[in-house]
């Protein structure tokens, strides 16, 4: 592989790891990269679990990079022919979904709930900045024109009596 591709691949990853607001993504890619094993983690990995995940938006992408990142000795991680991912318990269990799926989509939707709180309330501090500026409704506008002209006349009045 091309080493520069790789680093490149491996600083968005840890971008995206970044996002996670508690640190639990940077620390399980910081896990990941002193284990000795040679299954490379990408964000290819990340968008297809934020896809299986159900996450659209690329601001919580953290939560794929968790998913992806996630490692348990009990259990492995495999492919079929085809490509699908699925899960393998050391007792002989397999399952297609992730097996933290449950609490991922909790995460997710708490992460949701979080941002539209906070969009609410940014948008009650916008509506309330817009009622506390001052509107020009063209009164002030009028009067400085007024005091202006008034201004013309007297100077104009001031210049025929000399």
């Amino acid at each position: 592989k091309d080493p520069a591709m790789a680093r490149r691949g491996l600083q968005a990853l840890h971008e995206i790891c970044a996002g996670d607001p508690e640190g639990v993504a940077v620390n399980l890619l910081d896990a990941h990269l002193r284990s000795n094993t040679t299954e490379a983690v990408t964000v290819d990995d990340v968008s297809e679990q934020m896809s299986l995940l159900g996450i659209s938006d690329k601001s919580l992408a953290w939560i794929g990079a968790r998913a992806a990142l996630w490692r348990r000795a009990d259990w492995a991680r495999y492919r079929t022919a085809e490509g699908h991912l699925y899960y393998l318990r050391d007792d002989g269990v397999s399952q297609w979904e992730h097996p933290l799926q449950n609490e991922l989509r909790q995460l997710y939707d708490a992460a949701r709930a979080q941002r539209a709180a906070r969009d609410a309330e940014d948008r009650v501090r916008v509506g309330r900045a817009r009622r506390e500026v001052p509107r020009d409704d063209g009164r002030r506008r009028l009067c400085l024109l007024a005091l202006g002209l008034l201004g013309l006349g007297l100077f104009s009045s001031h210049l025929e009596a000399s």
